[in-house]
């Protein structure tokens, strides 16, 4: 599977968002509230209820969504989901959102000095091939349209928002100045691996 790992703060995701849902695509929840169904945003105004670019765990997935193309799949299955365990009371349940041609979006972002790397992914034709057992499952995706869709993440990230790089990782405005105003990049709270900007 492709990550591509960047540093954005919470200024940096409507610009991104904007770029994302072009009609008709939409960005969904992977795994909803318990006992909510997973929520469903059309739109960057729509989305303005997520804490994108707060990082309250620090761990680098604050949040977890999918982007769903409809000319690269069908639409996703919703799948309800049983909680069991001491926190949950009998009946609990949730959503999860499934699909092999989604394109999935971890945030990150600042969590106390920190700035936390949020993270794209996708699978390759292959990788689907051998490690995707969901549904709608890789022989439903169009694998050309999803290449394109792939190439156009990593320029619109790489390219159009970045405006700085920290190693080999692109860093979004906001980002770049908490980093300037003394915020460190991090991958996540306990892996032990700090990042910079060259002359930030």
């Amino acid at each position: 599977m492709t990550w591509l790992k960047f540093f954005a703060a919470p200024e940096d995701f409507p610009p991104l968002l904007e770029q994302l849902l072009t009609e008709p695509r939409r960005l969904l929840e992977v795994y909803s509230e318990p006992g909510q169904p997973a929520r469903e945003f059309a739109a960057t105004s729509a989305a303005r209820s997520l804490a994108l670019g707060q990082d309250p765990d620090g761990n680098g997935v604050a949040l977890h969504l999918a982007l769903w193309v409809p000319t690269v799949m069908p639409q996703p299955v919703v799948r309800r989901i049983e909680l069991r365990g001491p926190k949950f009371p009998p009946g609990s349940w949730r959503d999860t959102v499934e699909g092999c041609g989604l394109f999935w979006l971890q945030t990150g972002g600042v969590h106390n000095d920190a700035i936390t790397a949020s993270s794209l992914g996708w699978f390759s034709q292959r990788a689907a091939a051998r490690q995707c057992t969901v549904r709608p499952g890789p022989e439903s995706v169009n694998w050309e349209a999803h290449a394109v869709m792939a190439k156009a993440l990593k320029h619109l990230v790489q390219r159009q928002l970045a405006v700085a790089f920290a190693g080999r990782h692109p860093v979004l405005r906001d980002a770049l100045n908490r980093h300037r105003a003394g915020s460190r990049l991090i991958a996540g709270l306990g892996i032990k691996q700090e990042f910079r900007v060259e002359a930030a």
